[in-house]
């Protein structure tokens, strides 16, 4: 797993130890080599920066396909301790909400 996961990255020790101990690491190691989220975890250990629910939230409305890889980086970070559990239902609520607010604020074309 060395150069999936720099040993730096000390924001991710609970994940490497998660991921390490897996019950089938070859799963492990095609889930690493072949996900598209593999580039987010990189980007973000290789920066330094710890992973937050705020980053994954601004990848997620990136672009098609960027919230389920954001989503599913999100409960993988969470099941492993790495990012604190939040309510997801509340969170997808307040976007919803500042999408519609921003919808609602802009000036419509005439």
């Amino acid at each position: 797993m060395r150069g999936l996961l720099p040993e730096a990255a000390t924001q991710f020790v609970s994940l490497r130890a998660a991921l390490v101990a897996a019950e089938h690491p070859s799963t492990v190691l095609a889930w690493l080599r072949n996900s598209a989220l593999t580039r987010i975890l990189c980007e973000t250990a290789a920066s330094g920066r710890l992973p937050t629910h705020a980053g994954l939230d601004t990848i997620a409305a990136s672009g098609r396909g960027a919230a389920q890889c954001a989503d599913h980086l999100r409960a993988v970070l969470v099941a492993s301790g790495t990012l604190p559990a939040r309510d997801e239902h509340l969170a997808a609520i307040e976007r919803h909400l500042t999408r519609i607010a921003t919808l609602t604020t802009e000036p419509s074309p005439t």
